[in-house]
Order: structure tokens, then sequence, then C-alpha cells
């Protein structure tokens, strides 16, 4: 699979802030921050040059917009991340790293990570926040759906902090095969990945359900959590900016869902929901 990299040079962080809202609307799957730009990946099989070029369109009548495109082979790909993937502690009880990485083995849960072309590093506020959230939950001897898994790492966190049972569900062949590789490398072998969507959960339920997607994808599927989530049973969110957090709560308590906590970092959010009674 190939990949468009866009490289947008901004000069405010308000700016940055619009156009990654935008793109998360159009499938756009990871971004990449430096110093004076960051960089916008999608597949070029979603890639829908129309609507991106509307977007530019809107965007120019803000502010001045100047982007790079370019195309990325998986190979390059993979030695981009080498390059940029550093290791990551997270409250002193997280280490994610790469293969190449040296061990910590003063963290009490470590997590191998061998990216590639799926989401899911810690790096990314959103990642990093989920991670933050499912150390404060008890996974003991539970059922957990972990929906848009991309490479896995929450649901590896889940095993480590022993859940009974995972159903992890990605729709894109990229991250069904790096989301297998690395449940390999952290020895999860209570973890079942399916390619697939909604349907791929439709007649089970969990104790907790793990989504880490994008607004509109979310909110199209809290119906289709609640349903599937058993009483009392948490839903854990991310994948959205904070103006966004009265959108998700609104469409949460239509199903019953009530929420019970929120992080914030870089301008995104998590948030944290239990099925009510």
């Amino acid at each position: 699979m190939q990949y468009l990299a866009f490289e947008f040079a901004l000069q405010e962080e308000w700016q940055k802030d619009i156009i990654i809202v935008a793109l998360n609307q159009l499938e756009f799957v990871g971004f990449e921050e430096k110093e004076e730009s960051f960089i916008a990946y999608i597949s070029i099989n979603d890639f829908k040059e129309e609507a991106f070029g509307e977007f530019i369109t809107r965007a120019e009548n803000i502010f001045p917009v100047s982007y790079l495109k370019t195309e990325i082979a998986d190979q390059n790909w993979n030695a981009l991340w080498e390059k940029n993937f550093p290791p990551i502690v997270i409250d002193n009880t997280i280490a994610i790293r790469a293969s190449f990485h040296n061990p910590f083995p003063e963290v009490k849960y470590e997590i191998l990570i061998d990216p590639k072309m799926s989401f899911g590093t810690g790096h990314h506020a959103t990642t990093f926040m989920m991670l933050e959230l499912m150390v404060a939950e008890t996974f003991d001897n539970k059922s957990v759906l972990d929906f848009g898994c991309g490479t896995g790492i929450l649901s590896v966190l889940a095993s480590k902090k022993n859940a009974f049972v995972i159903l992890a569900v990605d729709n894109d062949q990229w991250a069904f095969q790096n989301a297998t590789e690395n449940f390999v490398m952290n020895g999860v072998t209570n973890a079942e990945i399916v390619l697939g969507d909604h349907a791929a959960f439709a007649d089970k339920t969990f104790d907790v359900i793990l989504a880490n997607i994008n607004l509109n994808v979310i909110i199209d599927a809290l119906h289709s959590f609640a349903l599937s989530l058993k009483k009392n049973g948490s839903l854990l969110i991310s994948g959205f900016l904070e103006h966004d957090e009265s959108a998700i709560t609104t469409a949460a308590a239509a199903v019953k869902l009530s929420v019970r906590s929120i992080l914030h970092k870089d301008g995104w959010a998590a948030m944290r929901f239990i099925l009510e009674e």
C-alpha cells in the first residue's frame, strides 16, 4: 500500500488545528509535527482530490496555505519511522519502544510497537491520553473491544493488564497485518484481530470498549457501542479536539452513556463514559 504525505508550512498554531480537523474528516490517518511545519498522511486509495481541493480553497480564504505533496513507498515509510520514533514513557508506568530500542525493565508495562503504516505509537496526544485512561481502568478478567485498533497498542496494554479476551477491529489491511505482528512481539495470545467494521462486533458484548478514531466515526458508532457495552461497562474514546466534546457528550447521552472523566493534551481530548443502568 502506498501513501501520500502533505507537508504544510504554517505560521500559527491555530492554523494547524483548523487543517487537522478538516483532514481528519477526509480520512487522513496520521500527523507528524515538525518545528515549523507538520506532515499529514493518507492512503492513496482513500485520497479524494476534489474534496481536498475544496478544503484548500476554503482555508485560503482565511489564511495562506502552502504545502508540499509527496508519494511514500512502504519501505521509505518504515525507514522514516525508524528515524523519527523515539521511545516514550507515560506516567512512569508504560514504556513504548520499537524493537530496535533498548528495553525499559524498570516500568510496569513495556510495549513493543513497530508502527509501519498504522496509527498508534503513544506520541500523538490522542494515543497518549488513551493509555493514561487505561492505566486507571481495571481490566482483570474483562472482555475488551479495540475498535480501529491501528498498531494494536491499546489491545497490547489491555492484555498486559490481564484482560480476559480482546477483539481488535480495523478496516485497514495494513493495520490488520501490523497489529498481528505487534501482538506476536508482545506475547499477546488472548486477542483476536478482525478486518472489518461495526458488523464484526454486532452480536457481542464487552466490559470495556476502546476507540481512538475520529469525531464522525465515533458519533456514528456510539449507538453500536452502547448496544455492545455491558451495564456499567466503560467506553474510552479519543481522536477529536477539545471543542468537539459537547457534540460527543450530547450524542453519548442519547444512548445512556454518561461521561465520567475527560483529559486534554495539545488541543485534543479523551473521554471515559459509563453505560448507565
